[in-house]
């Protein structure tokens, strides 16, 4: 590792006092542990159990049937409670119903709450096992006991939506608190617990292509020189040779949610939505899908929280009905079809070469044809997303003291805006450029210039002030700031992300 802190664990107090939030609660309870896969859920509970006597940690397996998870399930929890009764039972009565019954007379006996952590729930829950069932009849028993706390945990969007959130769904309503997301590493973590040597411009580039994930972190620091070599030569060791992990990893997301069968058209779809994000109407031509598949998968891949609609706020106030575009949500998939994709054959045959290098077309900065510019502001989108932190540089400098406001974007015939935050109490409409620019090259007067003359035509009834900020991947720059105060922009520079 890079850093001789626990790079895996330390940055997660936030979620930690959210959990233990939800274990001080009186009586039973139930909650779900929600978050990508990768993102280190599983590190999360199993550090919890670590560290109390009275946590029950199991996680399913990909590989096991319903008969292998019962015997792995009953193994571990007769070592938790130091009980045998289950291992003394004959395996075709060792069913779900006399499991979770067992559980319930342990926990009685149990002078405070036992908790009961199932990982990976969607690999537990096998096909005809009947598990999750079983699980919300024995749930009715457990909350009445007030003696189990149960967190359930599971990297497949698919399995909360039809299992959870579906209005035919069998745990659906069981929960007593609400969900806790485990959120990508941000940039401050992830210069802190991982590059500490690297420029913001280096670390804000690689959240942008891994989004802030613990594994995909760790596959760059795996080499303890990582910070003695650079930030080039570390991500190309890393991403574009032979022995990486990411051309795989792409499999590894969507097989979650979708089937064989389905994964040739999910990926033609993703790969033309891209970075710069598509109608129904092209991906229908460009991958020449039917329209009622395309129209099915792209349905599945917003419930499963994979993509997302753009929303022009103005033109939404206005009533018109425009092609709605669909943006890959997950950076890590943006920057797989997006760019390494078309390098896959390349890498596959790359033993020691300077492929990254190559990819770089800037020679005085980290400029990425056809992504950094729209992955910058994808970064920004990110932060702003992230609404529990005001105190941030880039809150205080776009002054924002309120998390009620909405994210979107605007365009007509003459102008595009990148990001416009539509504050309804302050009744003003924020205005954010971004320009990935190297901190080698001039931010010139002219796109300063440029910027201050774009218009947005208000309608009638939306009375808002406009307030507009251009956002740079430069370093903090005084004439740069000065020149925006002369033309009423707010510069904002690299280091107010973080």
């Amino acid at each position: 590792m890079s850093t001789t802190k626990n790079t895996l664990f330390f940055p997660r107090q936030r979620e930690l006092a959210t959990i233990n939030d939800f274990l001080l609660q009186e009586g039973s309870g139930l909650t779900y542990l929600r978050g990508r896969r990768r993102i280190g859920k599983s590190t999360l509970l199993k550090k919890l159990a670590s560290e109390r006597k009275d946590t029950f940690y199991f996680q399913g397996l990909p590989d096991a049937n319903d008969i292998k998870t019962r015997k792995e399930f009953i193994n571990s929890f007769s070592k938790f409670s130091n009980d045998t009764y289950l291992l003394d039972i004959k395996e075709d009565r060792l069913t779900w119903p006399l499991i979770f019954l067992h559980i319930l007379k342990v926990a009685k006996n149990n002078k405070h709450p036992i908790i009961i952590l199932l990982d990976e729930i969607q690999w537990i829950s096998k096909s005809q096992s009947g598990f999750l069932g079983y699980l919300k009849e024995a749930w009715l028993d457990w909350r009445k006991s007030g003696k189990i706390k149960l967190i359930i945990s599971g990297s497949s969007n698919k399995f909360f939506t039809k299992n959870i959130h579906n209005s035919e769904a069998p745990l659906r309503g069981l929960s007593t608190y609400s969900e806790i997301w485990v959120l990508p590493f941000s940039l401050q973590e992830i210069s802190e617990y991982y590059f500490p040597k690297w420029s913001k411009e280096e670390i804000c580039l690689i959240d942008m292509m891994l989004g802030g994930v613990p594994y995909y972190l760790e596959a760059i620091t795996s080499n303890k020189s990582t910070n003695d070599k650079g930030f080039i030569l570390a991500v190309n060791e890393a991403i574009f040779q032979q022995k990486t992990i990411f051309l795989n990893e792409v499999d590894e997301i969507l097989n979650l949610e979708f089937s064989n069968a389905s994964m040739r058209n999910i990926k033609l779809i993703l790969s033309t939505i891209g970075i710069f994000g598509a109608t129904e109407e092209k991906i229908v031509k460009v991958t020449g899908i039917s329209q009622s598949s395309v129209s099915e998968q792209i349905n599945k891949l917003l419930n499963y929280n994979i993509i997302f609609e753009q929303e022009d706020i103005i033109s939404i106030k206005r009533g018109n009905k425009r092609g709605v575009r669909y943006y890959c949500k997950d950076p890590f998939l943006v920057f797989y079809f997006q760019v390494l994709q078309s390098y896959t054959e390349r890498i596959k045959l790359n033993r020691s070469g300077l492929l990254f290098d190559q990819l770089i077309k800037s020679k005085s900065g980290y400029y990425i044809e056809d992504f950094t510019g729209k992955a910058f502001e994808d970064l920004i989108k990110r932060i702003l997303e992230n609404r529990f932190n005001l105190n941030q540089k880039l809150f205080k400098k776009l002054n924002i003291v309120s998390p009620e406001y909405k994210l979107g974007t605007y365009s007509d015939t003459e102008s595009q805006f990148d990001i416009i935050i539509d504050s309804k109490d302050e009744r003003e409409l924020r205005v954010i450029e971004a320009k990935w620019i190297s901190g080698k090259d001039k931010l010139t007067r002219e796109i300063i210039k440029n910027f201050s003359e774009k218009e947005i035509k208000l309608p009638k009834s939306y009375n808002r002030k406009i307030s507009k900020f251009l956002c740079t991947s430069l370093r903090y720059n005084k004439a740069v700031e000065e020149m925006g105060e002369e033309f009423g922009i707010k510069v904002l520079f690299v280091e107010d992300l973080f």
